[in-house]
């Protein structure tokens, strides 16, 4: 939509500027489609556009997750609610999957990766937190062409060290943010999602692994139920998936939680 839009209607931005802007974005934690409007927002306004553009692209979407997070706190058990959501979920079940299979045809470029991915599906299955899976996954990736390019000899053992330290290191520090998110609240809803900022890449849809193990299995802040009325909301409304976060936050701690 971005492409169409910024691209080929309104001309802000050449098909080369747009490439280079997308893929700056996927070297960095957080959501892609939102850091791709601040960066369209920078190139076109500067520091102030790259404010605005944010703040345009996220702050209604937030407003109303929050307002349907209010109804579905007073009337989510109605029954006409409950047969609203218990539609819509099959739908946005739908969705994920083809948005994996999509992902899956871009990104599966050799056999190895496949065995990679299929692994860490497996591992995920059998418990694994889902930041262990990405850090274990990228360090299998990287290793065979970190030993066969790297120059000279003796720097190989040292550099991959030197990575293994730095994605060990990444990984600590996201799950120490958890540590003191044992109980629900403000200040835990601040810490867990300021760790999801800080280490997640990809989309909205990556979010929904670390949510259902986090916020379901481990820390019982929402029901499997609550989790998916939560991504189906964040879903059928207008703006990020990642507004999701929104609703969530308003379910365990009030306006204050959706806010943080």
């Amino acid at each position: 939509m971005m492409h169409r839009e910024f691209v080929e209607q309104r001309e802000w931005l050449t098909n080369e500027e747009f490439t280079e802007l997308f893929g700056m974005v996927n070297l960095i934690p957080g959501p892609n489609s939102t850091e791709l409007a601040m960066q369209i927002g920078r190139v076109r306004g500067g520091g102030v556009g790259l404010v605005v553009a944010g703040a345009c692209f996220i702050v209604p979407a937030a407003l109303l997750v929050t307002a349907f997070a209010v109804a579905y706190r007073t009337w989510g058990h109605a029954p006409a609610a409950e047969h609203l959501l218990y539609g819509i979920k099959p739908v946005i079940v739908a969705i994920v999957a083809q948005a994996v299979v999509t992902l899956l045809r871009t990104t599966v470029k050799s056999v190895g990766l496949g065995v990679i991915g299929a692994a860490a599906v497996l591992a995920a299955v059998f418990g694994l937190h889902p930041l262990a899976a990405v850090a274990a996954s990228g360090l299998a990736a990287m290793a065979p062409g970190l030993w066969r390019d790297a120059r000279p000899l003796r720097i190989r053992p040292l550099a991959f060290l030197l990575g293994l330290v730095a994605m060990l290191v990444t990984l600590a520090f996201g799950l120490s943010l958890l540590a003191p998110a044992s109980r629900a609240g403000v200040a835990p809803i601040f810490l867990y999602f300021l760790k999801i900022g800080s280490v997640l890449y990809g989309s909205g849809y990556v979010l929904l692994a670390y949510l259902n193990v986090d916020l379901v299995s481990k820390l019982g802040w929402l029901t499997k139920s609550e989790l998916l009325d939560a991504v189906a909301v964040g879903q059928f409304t207008p703006g990020p998936v990642f507004t999701t976060a929104t609703f969530i936050g308003y379910l365990v701690a009030g306006p204050w939680g959706a806010v943080v």
